[in-house]
């Protein structure tokens, strides 16, 4: 599915990295979500979207550091 878009393979690999390493075992899934699990993303157009889910609550240090990651993107 990804073939025709090693960017946007590539930003899911670093993203999978990014959050295994803030949020650690409390870290369940990455989801792919949206268009392009459904062929309609548009290059150019289209977001990225993506479902994560945790075990527990997030602690409030976890949470900024999730903050300072998302303002680099």
């Amino acid at each position: 599915m990804l073939d025709k878009y090693p960017q946007i393979e590539s930003f899911l690999q670093d993203l999978l990295k990014d959050l295994s390493s803030i949020l650690g075992d409390n870290l369940l899934g990455v989801y792919l979500t949206g268009s392009l699990t459904n062929n309609a993303y548009i290059e150019g157009l289209s977001d990225i979207d993506v479902i994560v889910v945790v075990q527990s609550e997030i602690p409030e240090s976890e949470s900024q550091q999730l903050g300072e990651w998302g303002q680099k993107l």
